[in-house]
Parts: structure tokens; sequence; C-alpha cells
């Protein structure tokens, strides 16, 4: 039979094993929990990343989208430009073309009345 002694001191030893026990428990329960600290510090930071290039890729997607709609309005308006300079060159062309016939048709007519006139004038004398 063990003595009151020996009892005690077994005793003393399954508390000490037993608080060992839990302190080495808490102090990896504490390395966990910081190690899921820093874990989850760090996806935050992965996702505050991605989060900026996402709106980085959309704000230089919207700039050159905006960047290719003005220099579309700014060849559209150029076009517009050359298609009003050639249309007025052509309209004056045709007021040109439209004098010189209405000119001629005037010449050849005032040439047949003067040939007619002639003829007239040869058949009656």
């Amino acid at each position: 039979m063990k003595t009151a002694a020996a009892l005690r001191e077994e005793l003393d030893n399954l508390n000490f094993e037993k608080d060992k026990a839990v302190q080495e428990a808490v102090a990896h329960g504490n390395d966990e929990i910081q190690q899921l600290k820093k874990t989850a510090q760090a996806l935050r930071q992965e996702l505050d990343d991605l989060s900026y290039e996402k709106d980085e890729s959309v704000q230089k997607a919207v700039a050159d989208g905006a960047d290719e709609a003005n220099q579309l309005k700014e060849t559209v308006s150029a076009l517009r430009e050359e298609l009003d300079t050639i249309k007025g060159k052509y309209e004056d062309q045709i007021q040109e073309l439209e004098r010189a016939s209405r000119d001629e048709i005037k010449q050849l007519q005032e040439t047949a009345a003067a040939l007619r006139e002639k003829m007239e004038a040869q058949g009656g004398a």
C-alpha cells in the first residue's frame, strides 16, 4: 500500500502533467489562432488587391471606350466635312453644266431662228 506522501506526490505529478498538457494545448491553440489570423489577413489583403485590380481594369476599359468613342466621333465629323465639301463641289459643277447647257440651247435656238429667217427671206425673195 502506498503511503500518503507517495499518493500526494503521485497526485502532484498528475496535476503537473495535466497543467502541462493544458498549457501545451493552450499554447498550440494560440499558435493556431495566430496562424489563422495571419491567413485571414493575407486573404483580406489578396481580396483587396484583386478588388483594386478589378477597379483599375474597369476604369481602364471605360477610359479606353471613351477614347475610342471620341476618336470615332472625330472621324465621323471629318468624314461629314469631307462629304459636305465634295457635295458642294459637285453641286457647283452641276450648276455650271446646267448653265452651260442652257446657254448652248439658247445659242442653238438663236441659230435655228436665224437660219429660219434666212431661209424665209431667201424663199420670199
